[in-house]
């Protein structure tokens, strides 16, 4: 039962590794490329509505690309940390700009207003 959990495991995480990070990947290129284009080939005033609501999208599209990577890249970290294909070593960090700040950033995009009190 353990082995085939355990191989079920490895194969998912190829799977990730490979059929899903792939295609993100391309989406991730190409919604750059969608924000360059329309930043450099805007046909109407910046200040037009249907401009602004475009940029708006594209960056709420970036925005889960990027959360949807981040997610995926950092499951793959904790099966090769789990399998002990990557070596972990302990160092000292500063908790609020490299763990409350990110977390702060991404529920800001969901729009989460809250606030980080450090006492």
């Amino acid at each position: 039962n353990a082995k085939r959990a355990a191989q079920a495991e490895r194969e998912l995480n190829d799977y990730i590794a490979h059929e899903v990070r792939n295609p993100l990947t391309a989406a991730m290129s190409a919604c750059s490329f969608l924000s360059s284009a329309t930043e450099k080939n805007a046909l109407v005033e910046r200040s037009d509505k249907s401009f602004q609501t475009t940029q708006a999208d594209i960056e709420v599209i970036n925005s889960s690309l990027t959360f949807i990577n981040d997610l995926l890249r950092s499951m793959l970290d904790v099966h090769r940390a789990a399998s002990r294909e990557m070596k972990l070593e302990k160092t000292y960090t500063d908790v609020l700009k490299d763990v409350l700040e990110p977390i702060k950033a991404i529920l800001r995009r969901r729009s989460n207003d809250f606030e980080i009190i450090i006492d």
